[in-house]
Parts: C-alpha cells; sequence; structure tokens
C-alpha cells in the first residue's frame, strides 16, 4: 500500500510537470527530463529503502558482537592483571620469609663449621702430641 502510494505521488508530479510546461508553452524536451529525473529518483530511492535497512541491520549486529567480545577481553585482562598484582604482593613475603630462612640457615651452617673446625683442630692437636714427642720426654736412642 505504501509503494503504491510513492508511485501514485510520483506520476502526479510528473504528469503536474507535464501540464505545467505545456501551458506555459514550454518545451516538450524539458517536462520529459524531469519525468525522467523523477523516475530514476524514485527506483534509486526504492533501492535504497529496500536495501540500506538489512545492510545497516548486519553492521549493527557486527559492531554489537565486536563490543561484546572486546569488553569479554577486557574484563579477562582485568582479572590477569589483578591475578599479577596479587601474586607481587606475596612474593614480597616471600622474599622476606626466604631471607630470614636464608639468616636462620647461614647461622646454623656458620655454627656447625665452628664445631666442625673446633672438632679438626682438637684431633689434629691430640695427633701432633702422639707423634710429636716433648723435648722432655723424648726416649733414648740408642
Amino acid at each position: 500500500m505504501r509503494r503504491a502510494s510513492r508511485f501514485a505521488l510520483l506520476f502526479c508530479l510528473a504528469a503536474g510537470f507535464a501540464f505545467a510546461a505545456e501551458k506555459e508553452g514550454g518545451d516538450n524536451l524539458q517536462m520529459w527530463k524531469w519525468a525522467n529525473f523523477l523516475v530514476l529518483a524514485g527506483g534509486l530511492g526504492y533501492l535504497l529503502v529496500k536495501m540500506l535497512p538489512p545492510i545497516f541491520a548486519a553492521r549493527t549486529q557486527a559492531i554489537t558482537k565486536d563490543m561484546v567480545e572486546s569488553q569479554r577481553i577486557s574484563q579477562d585482562a582485568e582479572a590477569r592483571a589483578a591475578d599479577v598484582d596479587r601474586r607481587l604482593a606475596a612474593i614480597e613475603t616471600e622474599i622476606a620469609a626466604l631471607r630470614s630462612e636464608s639468616k636462620v640457615e647461614t647461622a646454623a651452617e656458620a655454627g656447625r663449621l665452628a664445631a666442625h673446625t673446633a672438632a679438626e683442630i682438637a684431633r689434629i692437636q691430640a695427633q701432633s702430641e702422639r707423634e710429636i714427642p716433648t723435648p722432655g720426654k723424648a726416649p733414648a736412642r740408642s
């Protein structure tokens, strides 16, 4: 119905231009130029009305889909960034714990080395006392 009313309006305009041109004694060629223009404009308008809405709808749908996807990717990135921040905060406490544990182990190792060194010194002194006689206790050589 809508299409028919447009066509009728177009036809009436073309006819009106034709009658106006005849009354004024204008050139018949001018009337046909206007009629041709109106038919061309009407056809292009019809094609645009028929073809553009589905194209725009598809484009709108694609843009909406891309926006949803980019929002999901952004949320994933934010979650990963928060996880990294949380891990970095935990790393500082882990580093402090490792340092204190290292100090305790270093002190314990130093104590073990000192005890081992003292035992070795005592063992070497005892061995040297057995092997090297003192000048007053030297055995007589015959």
